[in-house]
């Protein structure tokens, strides 16, 4: 059993590691293109640019996750979970 209060992977998937490498990644192209030579004018677009870190975190959608979840037999509860005793976890007002 997972217990998950937001997306179902975590701040890396959604909101730190992959989507700052999504929007890092073009700029660090476009600057060793230009370190290459031959290269004049290039500049960022922001809309495709954003649109690549969206893509990223597949829209802020865990569904992928959570149909991994499913076949492999882990229960999703979504919500804070807190240990209320010994092998016990509460999550708000159910009792795990």
């Amino acid at each position: 059993m997972i217990v998950e209060s937001e997306l179902v992977g975590g701040g890396c998937s959604y909101w730190a590691c992959m989507p700052s490498k999504a929007l890092l990644r073009p700029a660090q192209v476009l600057a060793e293109a230009g370190a290459a030579g031959g290269v004049t004018g290039a500049r960022l677009d922001p809309a495709p640019v954003l649109a690549r870190r969206d893509q990223f975190t597949y829209d802020w959608k865990d569904d992928g996750q959570v149909d991994w979840l499913t076949g492999a037999k882990i229960d999703l509860v979504r919500g804070h979970g807190r240990i209320t005793g010994e092998r016990v976890v509460q999550v708000g007002d159910t009792v795990l």
